[in-house]
């Protein structure tokens, strides 16, 4: 029995569907890449139905995907056999085949491909990349799929290991031990010392926050930086969520857009806003407005300093498949304006969350209900780096008092003061209350800025 004729039509280099030569009906597909949303029909067992493969639309005509087999005359490429849809199957999803819909899944594949190669160049530097504010390290997760956690954790070893062997060998020439050439070197050390004691007590919480799963957490010394260039860039590019010589972030809080209806065919009525509304998309977005349903058919940046986007909605004629349908809400302005800046403040909050863990039990669980903040383990943690600054403090005040310093007496007192602060504040842990340090007093000026973003009535 002599095997059907078939011919090729290629949709894109990657994809070819293959016809019958007679009566031009569909009856393979191959591909030079793994479709991995393509699922063949599977065979029964048990006593169940076959469940249908995946249905693709060729020429407006319904077909499933049977079988998969590799291509034996070129092994790169996998063929799809295709078999018309029976009309007592049910189709849940349907893909459309064209050329088209071909060279995006070919976009998509390559783009996974990218994804995959720079997560494992990223997986093999996580003592960098450990270092990045949260946000970043968070982005990278979800995109690449490199563990934020395990990278913070192995990041803060190695700064820890050299400063707590720095300030021994500081502590060793103190004592009068002789470093020979590096002497001079380690005296000029010994002058940042509080530095030191900082990235010790930094690398323990971040080390430990990224062990216990707490949040990835990078180093203030290098997400400082990026938070301020950030800043910069903003500016320097005009940052649309950014406050303008027009209107200040008070201002903001009033802003509502301007909806109006539109003089021509082409659209039903005109929204103006100062923000450019990213998760609105053409010929996809419903917005429900006064009773009727709207679709967004077009969306412009003039040139206006007061509102300087510009959408245009109409009443669809057709069906629409929406993607996402929204209540159209002249102050949605400043709920994007505040999730921004949100984002904005969490480069730095997330970034460094061991400070806030010596605030008062208020302000850490308002900052918990809108950043990712973990205030029962931040409180602990806190406790904890106080005892060690309380017993340095104690020891370090009760030598001095021996060599007859008078300054020392006090610092022994202020380090027993210290520890008892550490005892109440450790019972109160228990209780579920976080209590405020005296040493997070520097610090509460600063989570009030973050706060400025909560909700009224908070989250």
């Amino acid at each position: 029995m002599n095997r059907p004729k078939l011919l090729r039509r290629t949709l894109t280099p990657e994809v070819v569907l293959y016809l019958d030569s007679e009566s031009k009906q569909p009856r393979a597909v191959s591909s030079s890449f793994p479709r991995e949303d393509w699922r063949p029909r599977q065979a029964t067992t048990g006593g169940r139905l076959p469940h249908p493969g995946t249905a693709l639309v060729i020429d407006g005509k319904f077909f499933e995907i049977r079988n998969e087999r590799p291509d034996r005359a070129r092994p790169t490429m996998t063929i799809y056999g295709l078999a018309p849809w029976e009309e007592s199957a049910t189709i849940r999803h349907a893909e459309e085949l064209n050329a088209e819909s071909c060279r995006d899944a070919v976009k998509r594949y390559l783009e996974n491909v990218e994804r995959l190669r720079v997560g494992r160049r990223l997986s093999r530097i996580p003592f960098l990349t450990g270092l990045l504010p949260a946000d970043i390290q968070l982005r990278w997760e979800d995109e690449y799929g490199v563990s934020s956690l395990s990278a913070t954790a192995i990041s803060a070893m190695p700064i820890l290991g050299a400063s707590v062997f720095t300030l021994f060998v500081i502590f060793a020439q103190s004592r009068g031990h002789d470093f020979g050439d590096w002497s001079p070197l380690i005296r000029g050390l010994a002058n940042v010392w509080p530095l030191l004691l900082y990235l010790i007590s930094e690398s323990m919480a971040r080390m430990w926050a990224g062990l216990s799963g707490a949040a990835p957490v990078g180093t203030l010394l290098v997400a400082g930086p990026i938070v301020v260039l950030r800043a910069v860039r903003d500016a320097l590019r005009g940052k649309p969520t950014a406050p303008t010589k027009t209107l200040s972030e008070h201002a903001f809080s009033r802003v509502r857009d301007t909806i109006r209806p539109w003089p021509g065919p082409e659209a039903d009525i005109e929204v103006r806003s100062r923000l450019p509304k990213e998760h609105w998309t053409i010929d996809k977005t419903g917005l429900s407005y006064e009773g009727n349903l709207y679709l967004l058919v077009d969306r412009n940046e003039l040139q206006d300093e007061e509102e300087p986007y510009q959408f245009l909605l109409q009443i669809p004629e057709r069906e629409v498949l929406y993607h996402h349908i929204y209540e159209l809400d002249p102050a949605e302005v400043q709920e994007i304006y505040r999730q921004e800046r949100l984002r904005d403040t969490a480069t730095w909050v997330e970034t460094v969350p061991y400070l806030w863990g010596q605030l008062d039990h208020d302000r850490q669980e308002r900052l918990a209900a809108i950043y990712d903040y973990k205030p029962e383990k931040m409180t602990l943690f806190s406790i904890l780096f106080n005892v060690v600054v309380a017993g340095i403090a104690v020891f370090q005040g009760y030598s001095r008092m021996r060599g007859g310093i008078l300054m020392g007496g006090m610092e022994f007192l202020l380090g027993l003061a210290l520890l008892w602060e550490c005892g109440m504040r450790f019972r109160d842990w228990r209780g579920g209350r976080w209590r405020a340090s005296v040493l997070g007093t520097p610090f509460r000026g600063l989570a009030d800025q973050a706060l400025r973003w909560e909700r009224t009535g908070r989250e």
